[in-house]
């Protein structure tokens, strides 16, 4: 392509005359002078010189002469916004290499990350899929939130703009794992939550990837919900569609409805025309999008140059293979039968799946790439049809030995499009520019990059499809790659050479930019891009890496910012502003309780901040015939029932509802507390305590005291204490070595307290044996130093062990005696507490779950609605923001006391028990 003089002459003055006017004496610090700029807009090239100071372009115009720190000459060549690429995959690797030259190299200085799999959320089980990569590269994924990452990026540098969407499949893997499955309705809520705290914390939007396991698993409905969370904080829907062959029709049928039940843009990755059977058909395709953006919906997509995918070799196998995981595949893939379904699905169209075994054309259109044996590498490189003749098998059964003997890690190039639809998505107006690939340099991830996208996606666009083919003007290819992307993810004061915007400026020649990557030897650097700057600062220089890393972590629309852009933050996930030492953190965390709302009274603080930090935590609740009761006068009478109420006593049937209802309210409550539903088990005795349940297991319990019916036998099975007993025993098996297990002290004013300490002890001898166990006292509102609201108090403050001593509360009756030692769970006079371990629940808790408080109230109002209107006073139990017991919610202004356990507390109980011990 030749420079057109006749641009270089052309000029508005006035802008001219503002530039000068706006830089007058002052000094800059890069002067990139005597070439052609191209905007970003589409805008036609002109003539001009572009000055940065600092991190901003704050002059063009003809500035010959001006002082500058630095003068880059650019005459004969382009000056152009930094691109943008709205796909990448660079987010952990630029934290074992922030080089990211094979990018920089392109021109690309914004990478957003995230297709379905994000850097973030994680937990504990997420973290484990990187393990090996941590280890191999030295590097810690120890962050549960997007604001960890983009913290832990900035400390490391980065010579790359980073942002990132928060995925659907990896919101499934937190929250779900890799089941087959739809989503809970409790497991969307924490779902929804879990996109709001992202695009809080900067996420760019929503994104899926349809095709691949467990993405693929989520539904339409899943999908539209989450896509609307994220549309509702200003972002977008990005989406690999379900099908990209034939079933694309039904696919984009799909990211249409999606679109308009959230009331949210949509963004299509990689669109491509892919299979036999689909070649020249990107014109239909584009003509159901265009379809749908003139119906008012704000679609758009991106493309990478090339005609082959990449993805793993395992996506040849139907997702029903994938359910549950790696160790599940593999085990599929062993089984005779199994196996041979598996080959019959490979080789028969996918139907409701992406075959891409198909898509490729068979096995001579799928290369292998990536292997993760050092004994397979001699057949990189080569295609699957070679690997089956040098096997001497049938190609799908060299698919499946390949897989097994690499453990499904291998990675393939599929060649599935064609040149001509690649053509023809280029030059639609609406589609942009993008990599689908990860950042590298030379180094230990060098050659790990397995397709040529990575290393020449920008500049093969412009020396391909502009100089040489003329798909594309020069100024609508830089338009595609620069403001085009920006503004579709509202990626604000970048991919524009505007006065005032980002200094993010690539300079190449447009008669030698191109690629030189190939299928085969997909790792060398593009040539003609020679000085890229990213926020005013050269980090190519004359072709030579200069080692700046000025790189930012980008934050999307709907950012809170807790300070300038610089540092990374957000006050809804900041680090609690309270010196929490009670419950060590970074272990699955169990927590055994006796009753449905202890849960959430007891160990609130402990759960929320173990769910905020993506650790398990599974609930076990032992309850029993007495706790219905109490709840059938909670519902049916509104407050602790009077005797003479109590007398009227409760129905069978009336028992089974309202033990049932206060069961659904604590498993509400812990949903918002992050625990889904699936994660609490509930241990019924059915009638009794759970005292006669630990005092004499094989007894057969009472009937509840307040059952109306008598019918002269219990209403539980007999034995029911060993079969709790049964039951406990085997969830404690299943307790992780590594796991802290909390319940509750024995000696906290409840009996059944004691009973479930000693039922965790008795179900298996020494199972708290190299296992942190730690117990709760449910105190009384008035030890709480830190009162919900609290304007007076900055921060919690810890109290000292003189007002520990004198408090008016739960811990000074136990000490006092006030509760007669009538029973064995009574605690003996020179009882030990230890020493209390402090924990104040994180202001976040105070301000970020709403409902939460919305339904503390609603209880409250409840209640004394009922006792007003039957001519009640208001008991002092009713105060604040608590319910009428101060249970189940009215832990939001609550502070807990813990103690480790030493196995010294209880003295004496049932000569059964003591024999089970």
């Amino acid at each position: 392509m030749r420079l057109d003089p006749l641009r270089l002459r052309h000029r508005p003055a006035l802008l001219l005359v503002v530039s000068l006017l706006a830089c007058g004496e002052a000094s800059y610090d890069l002067v990139i002078s005597g070439g052609l700029v191209v905007d970003g807009t589409g805008a036609r090239a002109v003539a001009e010189d572009v000055a940065i100071r600092g991190d901003r372009i704050v002059a063009r115009g003809r500035l010959a002469g001006a002082p500058a720190v630095r003068t880059l000459d650019a005459a004969g060549r382009v000056v152009a916004p930094g691109f943008v690429d709205l796909l990448g995959h660079s987010a952990l690797d630029l934290l074992v290499d922030p080089r990211a030259e094979s990018k920089i190299r392109q021109g690309i200085t914004t990478e957003i990350n995230g297709e379905g799999r994000s850097v973030a959320p994680q937990n504990a089980r997420t973290r484990r899929e990187h393990a090996q990569f941590a280890e191999t590269h030295g590097i810690a994924v120890d962050w549960s939130d997007l604001d960890g990452y983009l913290r832990r990026l900035t400390e490391r540098g980065s010579a790359l703009n980073v942002g990132s969407y928060v995925g659907a499949t990896q919101l499934r893997k937190v929250v779900i794992g890799r089941d087959d499955r739809p989503a809970s309705a409790a497991e969307l809520v924490r779902m929804r939550r879990l996109v709001t705290e992202a695009m809080a914390q900067g996420a760019f939007g929503l994104s899926s990837a349809l095709v691949y396991a467990p993405g693929s698993y989520a539904s339409t409905d899943e999908l539209a919900v989450l896509a609307g969370e994220a549309a509702a904080h200003g972002g977008l829907y990005a989406t690999h569609l379900r099908g990209e062959g034939p079933r694309i029709f039904g696919a984009l049928a799909e990211a249409f409805e999606i679109a308009r039940r959230a009331a949210t843009a949509v963004e299509i990755f990689h669109l491509k025309a892919a299979g036999p059977e689909m070649r020249g058909r990107m014109g239909e395709i584009a003509a159901e999008i265009e379809a749908a953006r003139a119906s008012g919906l704000d679609v758009s997509a991106d493309v990478y140059p090339y005609t082959a995918a990449y993805t793993s070799l395992s996506a040849t196998l139907p997702p029903w293979v994938h359910d549950g995981g790696g160790v599940a595949l593999l085990d599929r893939l062993r089984d005779a039968a199994t196996r041979a379904r598996i080959l019959a699905e490979i080789e028969r169209p996918g139907e409701d799946w992406e075959n891409f075994y198909r898509l490729a054309g068979g096995a001579g259109g799928i290369q292998i790439a990536a292997v993760g044996s050092p004994k397979l590498r001699p057949y990189r490189g080569l295609r699957l049809s070679e690997v089956a003749g040098r096997w001497k098998l049938g190609p799908r059964e060299a698919l499946l030995e390949l897989l097994l003997a690499d453990r499904a890690s291998t990675g393939a190039l599929y060649f599935v499009s064609h040149e001509e639809d690649v053509e023809h998505a280029l030059a639609l107006p609406w589609v942009h520019v993008a990599t689908d690939a990860a950042a590298r340099s030379e180094g230990p991830l060098y050659e790990s990059s397995l397709h040529p996208r990575a290393y020449g996606s920008y500049p093969r666009v412009l020396g391909r499809y502009v100089r040489e083919r003329s798909v594309l003007a020069l100024e609508e290819a830089v338009r595609k790659m620069t403001s085009a992307p920006a503004r579709r993810v509202d990626l604000r004061e970048r991919g524009e050479l505007r006065v005032g915007y980002y200094a993010d400026v690539v300079v190449f020649d447009p008669e030698r930019v191109g690629d030189l990557a190939t299928y085969e030897e997909p790792t060398h650097y593009s040539t003609g891009i020679e000085d890229v700057v990213v926020n005013g600062e050269l980090v190519l220089a004359d072709g030579h890496m200069t080692g700046a890393h000025p790189g930012r972590a980008l934050r999307g629309p709907g950012w809170k910012p807790g300070g300038d852009e610089g540092a990374v933050g957000n006050p809804a996930s900041a680090p609690p502003r309270c010196d929490n030492d009670a419950v060590p953190g970074g272990r699955p965390l169990w927590v055994v309780v006796a009753h449905p709302e202890d849960a959430t009274l007891g160990f609130a603080g402990p759960i929320f901040e173990a769910r905020r930090a993506g650790r398990p935590v599974r609930v076990v609740v032992l309850t029993d015939g007495a706790d219905d009761c109490d709840a059938c006068d909670l519902w049916k009478r509104g407050d602790v029932a009077s005797a003479e109420e109590r007398e009227r006593g409760c129905t069978a049937r009336e028992l089974a509802v309202f033990g049932h209802l206060r069961r659904r309210e604590a498993l509400a409550a812990l949903e918002l507390l992050g625990v889904p539903e699936g994660d609490v088990t509930f241990l019924g005795h059915t009638a009794g305590t759970l005292r006669d349940a630990w005092a004499d297991p094989a007894g057969t319990p009472r009937q509840p005291a307040c059952l109306r019916e008598r019918s002269g036998r219990a209403r539980a099975e007999p034995a029911s204490g060993e079969r709790l007993l049964r039951r406990l025993g085997a969830l404690v098996d299943g307790i992780e070595d590594d796991a802290l297990l909390l319940t509750s002290h024995p000696y906290d004013a409840d009996p059944d307290h004691g009973a479930t300490y000693e039922l965790v002890r008795t179900a298996k001898a020494g199972a708290h044996q190299g296992r942190e166990v730690y117990l709760a006292v449910l105190r009384d509102n008035r030890d709480a130093p830190c009162l919900y609201p609290n304007p007076a108090a900055a921060r919690c403050e810890r109290p000292s062990g003189a007002e520990l001593a004198a408090s008016p509360g739960l811990l000074a009756e136990l000490r006092n005696r006030r509760h007669a030692p009538d029973t064995w769970w009574a605690a003996p006079s020179d009882v030990d507490y230890g020493t209390p371990l402090y924990f104040c629940l994180a202001d976040e808790l105070y301000r970020e779950p709403d409902a939460l408080k919305r339904r503390a109230i609603e209880r409250l109002e409840t209640h004394i609605g009922l006792r007003q209107r039957r001519g009640q006073p208001l008991p002092p139990s009713l105060r604040g923001w608590a319910d009428f017991s101060g249970r189940l919610l009215g832990f939001v202004h609550r502070n807990e006391l813990l103690y480790r356990d030493r196995g010294r507390f209880l003295r004496g109980g049932s000569r059964a028990a003591a024999e089970a011990r």
